[in-house]
């Protein structure tokens, strides 16, 4: 019988050998039939520089710049309404008028009262002047007597005038006018209706001047230029979009959202046609950050690490290894995105940065490099410019 002694160490060895001997790689970085050895297929770009402009969306509500509730400043029954619900009225018309009938008959009372007392001031007058004329022959007594008269009528003529004044002053405000060319959208007392003092009876809209309203976070409201060019996009739009530029930023917070009110201006030049009426919601999109950097990477080779974001390079050998940069996010765009390293000099024009397969790499790993055969493709989610 023949012993296999003496064959157990020489496969042992082989074994050992085998298991031990790393891959090696071809040209391409791929590794060769020769190797063994695991790593990790992932795809890469060469990181370029150029220019990201980020836009930002958000939802706004139009309004209207003048929108005022009309009332009568004194109570009484309409009987005169020549405007109605629904039509488009110009500034100082006629909307509403209350019954005067009352009013008509005080006014004419005060107005012969003031007559009276106007004609007895001037017959005091002239009998002063008379006695003055008089000189020796008339008292003292007579003309200061005559001086009281004319002080006292010019009081009593003052204080007619005062009534008479008054009376006008009610039987103007029993005509309601428009202040403004508006359109009246809502009518709360008809015809033959008993007004309270400030009760609404229309409300009147101005839709030659609107703006639309809407909200910013802070951290994005500080930063944002006046004067900067918006897209709304609304349903209500014959072309779907319209261009026009952020007009204000209010400057004072709403504390319980943190947000800022920014004011968009739509003048007579913008939506001629009123498409975007009062109430109407718009979405707006506008350019929040922008950046012109050297190290530009796709979205999708970002990387969370922890709180912080990163990207992961392959560094050149045999094989390629991989390299975590922590980075700080400039601007992104939804497929690029501008980014800068924090620790300087950890990215250089043209290094590979690894886009999928990171998931599984770590520090150091050794990777089986591809070019990525689609950048401009994004299969993630961007983070929110707040988690920068």
């Amino acid at each position: 019988m023949r012993s296999c002694t003496g064959l157990l160490p020489i496969l042992l060895g082989l074994a050992l050998s085998a298991c031990s001997k790393e891959a090696s790689y071809g040209v391409d970085g791929e590794a060769s039939e020769e190797g063994g050895g695991y790593t990790f297929p992932v795809t890469f770009v060469e990181m370029q520089g150029g220019l990201v402009e980020e836009v930002s969306e958000f939802s706004g509500d139009v309004a209207s710049k003048r929108h005022v509730y009309l009332a009568f400043e004194r109570a009484g029954r309409i009987v005169d309404q020549p405007a109605q619900e629904g039509e488009t009225v110009e500034k100082g018309q006629l909307l509403a008028r209350l019954d005067n009938s009352v009013l008509d008959a005080e006014l004419l009372a005060a107005r012969a009262m003031e007559e009276v007392a106007r004609v007895e001031r001037e017959y005091a007058e002239k009998e002063l002047k008379r006695f003055e004329g008089m000189g020796a022959a008339a008292s003292d007594a007579d003309r200061d007597s005559w001086k009281f008269e004319i002080s006292l009528r010019t009081a009593t003529e003052v204080q007619r005038a005062a009534e008479t004044y008054r009376l006008e002053k009610q039987m103007e405000q029993g005509s309601l006018f428009a202040p403004f060319s508006g359109i009246l959208v809502k009518r709360d007392l008809a015809l033959g209706s008993y007004a309270t003092q400030g009760a609404t009876v229309f409300e009147l809209v101005d839709l030659a001047h609107r703006e639309i309203r809407l909200e910013l976070p802070q951290a994005m409201a500080v930063s944002l230029e006046l004067g900067i060019d918006v897209l709304i996009r609304s349903q209500a739009l014959a072309s779907g979009t319209l261009t026009a530029k952020l007009t204000a930023i209010l400057p004072s917070t709403q504390s319980a959202t943190r947000t800022f009110t920014g004011l968009i201006d739509l003048g007579p030049e913008l939506d001629q046609e009123q498409q975007l009426l009062p109430g109407a919601y718009v979405l707006v999109q506008l350019e929040t950050r922008s950046a012109e950097v050297e190290s530009v990477v796709p979205a999708d080779a970002l990387v969370r690490t922890g709180e912080d974001w990163a990207v992961v390079v392959a560094d050149e050998g045999t094989p390629p290894t991989a390299r975590f940069v922590p980075i700080h996010i400039l601007a992104h765009d939804g497929r690029r995105v501008a980014v800068v390293a924090l620790e300087p000099g950890s990215l250089q024009p043209g290094v590979k940065i690894v886009v999928t397969g990171t998931d599984n790499v770590f520090p150091f790993a050794p990777l089986l490099l591809q070019a990525h055969q689609d950048p401009s493709a994004t299969g993630l989610s961007l983070p929110s410019p707040s988690d920068s």
